[in-house]
């Protein structure tokens, strides 16, 4: 079978045989060809990167210090980071534990990421950078943080808050402000 998307081959192929101009550049196990090395050679990507947790191609991140901090957890932020980045929008995200799959896709996406060790109860070092960021920023935006008994203190940030300036956007569905 051939196949151009990658995704897809991942997905169904025992093997794989990728082909750049003429000859054969990778033969092996789905696993050991899509890697970000690989298939940034492949595809010769230099202003972007390949996911291979989601098997997609992600475009590069905006420039500059975060302009909004994205409060997400369990994927819900992952709507949010495609638009902040389209738009341009540098962010930072967080809370988030390392193996997630927000966290997945901020470290490709975002300007900066707080996270905590995984399986761990948020500490008051992480959720105090998480107030400073918050400050700096100014912009909060809440995709849906589900807060357990591990990450209680995302649940406070809100409240936390309350500075000259600081915005709470909880319908991400619309445009996002500029500084």
């Amino acid at each position: 079978m051939s196949l151009h998307e990658i995704d897809l081959a991942q997905k169904i192929s025992d093997q794989v045989i990728c082909v750049k101009g003429d000859r054969i550049a990778e033969f092996g196990d789905p696993e050991e060809i899509f890697t970000e090395a690989t298939i940034r050679d492949l595809y010769e990507i230099d202003n972007g990167y390949y996911d291979p947790i989601f098997g997609s191609v992600e475009l590069p991140k905006p420039e500059g210090e975060p302009e909004v901090l994205v409060l997400s957890s369990g994927k819900t932020g992952i709507p949010v980071y495609r638009k902040l980045q389209k738009a341009g929008i540098p962010f930072a995200a967080g809370i988030l534990y390392p193996g997630e799959s927000d966290y997945q896709l901020a470290r490709l996406l975002a300007s900066g990421i707080i996270s905590e060790e995984p399986y761990e109860p948020i500490s008051d070092e992480t959720y105090q950078r998480t107030l400073e960021v918050m400050e700096r920023c100014g912009k909060v935006i809440n995709a849906g943080v589900k807060v357990g008994s591990m990450n209680q203190k995302d649940g406070g940030t809100a409240s936390d808050c309350g500075g000259e300036g600081c915005w709470f956007l909880f319908n991400h569905h619309g445009g996002f402000p500029r500084s």
